[in-house]
């Protein structure tokens, strides 16, 4: 009864309603870039399109956004999108997005679902393609395999995150570009004795799970896990697991929590790892290959053990410790991370396109 009781005080909108809802922000967004660009003239900028099969709301959708976002800082950038599509929130109003007809471009960046039709036009036609890729061979794309190695064959240059993949994918040195994922900078403006995980957290690669159970051995006060469609975290300890939906307001997450507690299985990069890091707030990951490049970050912990005692430990460690992290996290994103830094590789990977591609026209 005491379960029964503390759901019915929550608030609860059912699914379709959900969704609708959020078709319905997808499309004002779209209108409003719409309206914002109406009077933008872009000059004799490099430009650059993005063309994306896939529009859900993951991790690499936001990567991908916010690498159209950047670049938007520095070149003529559109989007190719639909009214209900979730890069409408995602996008800044610099980047144009568009529907219909694919626009004329120098450049043109896709992701790894990318219509292979559409990839082999621009390919006869001598378009420069990037495949932004954020998985493994066989995993974290949700796509057949062949389908995945088809669409990299059809690129100029393929664009990884982490050295990982090249080594599980052993291409070519030459047709690869190795750049981090990025992030803005989170403003942490609350301190909490908290502490937080961030995903899909419905799947249990995500690791939700041990988070939940090292955490109720901790001294956090509240345990938030952002984004969950469930509500069941909550129902042994309602006063303490704080489940949410999908939140866009990154500050919002992170003013949340002052651990982010991470304990995913399987991952190529960890998105959040870096957007906590930004805001300054220490992490506990579990060990895995994606995570070494973090290991030399204050105030990062990387754990092999599973048990929730120990890892219940390392969490009162940093929560007790959390305030001498912050500048030096923030410094080491700064360095790594920040637009500032990305921006610079990605130019670097574009000027050498366009390179090419001149001294390959110059020779016809």
């Amino acid at each position: 009864m005491k379960k029964l009781t503390e759901f019915l005080k929550k608030p609860h909108l059912p699914w379709v309603i959900h969704k609708r809802l959020k078709r319905l922000k997808n499309a004002y967004f779209f209108y409003r870039n719409q309206v914002a660009n109406l009077k933008r003239k872009h000059g004799t900028e490099i430009s650059i399109v993005f063309i994306c099969g896939y529009h859900g709301d993951t991790g690499g959708t936001i990567a991908i956004a916010s690498i159209a976002n950047l670049l938007s800082r520095y070149y003529s950038v559109s989007f190719c999108s639909y009214l209900a599509s979730n890069y409408n929130r995602k996008l800044s109003s610099r980047v144009k997005i568009t529907r219909g007809h694919l626009p004329e471009s120098d450049i043109y960046i896709c992701d790894a679902s990318c219509d292979h039709r559409t990839l082999q036009a621009m390919r006869a036609s001598g378009r420069n393609i990037i495949v932004s890729c954020h998985g493994l061979p066989d995993e974290l794309h949700g796509m057949e395999p062949a389908y995945l190695r088809q669409t990299l064959n059809l690129a100029t240059r393929v664009h990884f995150v982490n050295e990982i993949q090249q080594r599980a994918f052993q291409l070519d040195e030459n047709k690869v570009a190795i750049i981090p994922n990025t992030s803005a900078a989170i403003p942490k403006t609350r301190t909490t004795n908290n502490i937080g995980t961030v995903g899909n957290l419905d799947e249990p690669r995500k690791g939700a799970a041990e988070t939940i159970s090292a955490g109720l051995l901790s001294y956090a006060d509240e345990i938030h896990l952002w984004s969950t469609s469930s509500d069941h975290w909550s129902l042994d300890s309602p006063d303490r697991v704080k489940p949410h939906h999908w939140e866009n307001d990154k500050q919002k997450i992170y003013n949340s929590f002052d651990v982010l507690v991470f304990m995913s299985t399987q991952e190529t990069f960890g998105l959040v790892v870096i957007e906590a890091m930004s805001a300054g707030v220490p992490c506990v990951l579990r060990r895995l290959p994606a995570f070494e490049a973090y290991a030399d970050c204050p105030g990062v912990v990387l754990i092999d053990s599973q048990t929730p005692e120990e890892l219940a430990e390392i969490i009162n460690g940093l929560l007790q410790h959390k305030d001498d992290y912050r500048k030096t996290m923030r410094e080491f994103f700064d360095a790594h991370y920040s637009g500032e830094a990305i921006l610079r590789e990605w130019q670097s990977l574009i000027q050498s396109l366009l390179t090419a591609q001149e001294v390959s026209d110059s020779g016809h």
